[in-house]
């Protein structure tokens, strides 16, 4: 169990069957991995008050229940990184933000395969805080959703202090996707023809 913020560094690491919870009671990520050098993860069946932040590394997660309370993202795949969401919860509905839960900056790829994203806002996916904002890193092959897949990104580009969203609405769907909705969720599926 991990009460405050953890930063991890180094290439293999695998981390599961836990509890992790970000410091000042959840008003930060509960989870850092990365640095100059490239790091590499695999995180498994945990459960986090908090999010997590990539910085130039590879994660793959599964089956882990993340809960936001306030600010920060579920996930923030940031410079460099390739992170790729297999399962889990990730429940952004108490937050007090509206922006997106999940993330990537320009540079970073997010790959989402599966796993249940709930939204406190029509926007659940933002991409990046840089010049040149593009939500062509993001690709959403998986999962269920309490927003449409159509309606839930918003690239921004931060001019100053105020982001200027600059593609609202881009889609991220991958190519042979179909969505389907039921009773207010949305659920991504392949087409593997």
């Amino acid at each position: 169990r991990i009460e405050k913020d953890a930063w991890f560094l180094g290439t293999g690491l695998t981390i599961e069957n836990g509890v992790l919870k970000g410091a000042g009671d959840a008003q930060s990520y509960s989870f850092f991995m990365g640095d100059e050098d490239h790091s590499s993860v695999t995180l498994r069946n945990l459960t986090c008050l908090g999010g997590f932040n990539f910085y130039n590394t590879t994660a793959d997660i599964y089956d882990c229940s993340i809960k936001l309370v306030k600010g920060y993202n579920a996930i923030w795949a940031d410079e460099a990184s390739d992170v790729t969401i297999h399962s889990g919860l990730y429940d952004g509905t108490n937050r007090d933000q509206g922006h997106g839960i999940i993330g990537a900056s320009a540079n970073s790829t997010l790959n989402i395969l599966g796993g249940v994203f709930l939204s406190n806002s029509t926007t659940m996916l933002t991409s990046t805080w840089e010049a040149g904002a593009s939500c062509d890193g993001i690709s959403v092959k998986g999962g269920t959703f309490n927003v449409n897949v159509a309606d839930f990104v918003e690239c921004v580009e931060k001019k100053n202090v105020d982001p200027v969203i600059v593609n609202e609405h881009q889609s991220v769907l991958a190519a042979n996707c179909t969505v389907t909705e039921a009773n207010g969720l949305y659920t991504v599926r392949q087409n593997l023809d």
